[in-house]
């Protein structure tokens, strides 16, 4: 349910653990409190989605990098390209280029 209210405001850029939490007609400590009891937290699962986001978009998409940059609700792209390479240890361009052979 936290993805899913996630994915809906990725690309307006407002997504906060206070947007999702209003998504979801709980308070932000109530998902603040449930999260940390599943052992994970509002970032972790905000990562996690934007990670397997822009792999998907980048393995089975013509989508241009920059506009995978928005798409993952990323403002700035140097952001991006430093997760990016963070969770794959690949660029945005190698890891589309290993994937699409």
């Amino acid at each position: 349910e936290v993805r899913r209210a996630i994915g809906s405001t990725l690309e307006s850029g407002e997504t906060t653990l206070e947007t999702v939490a209003a998504q979801l007609n709980i308070t932000p400590r109530r998902l603040r409190t449930q999260l940390s009891e599943a052992n994970t937290s509002f970032q972790q699962i905000l990562s996690d989605y934007r990670c397997r986001l822009a792999k998907k978009l980048l393995a089975n998409t013509n989508e241009s990098v920059e506009r995978i940059v928005y798409l993952t609700g990323f403002s700035e792209p140097s952001t991006f390209y430093r997760a990016f390479k963070r969770w794959t240890n690949e660029t945005p361009v190698e890891y589309r280029k290993r994937k699409q052979r």
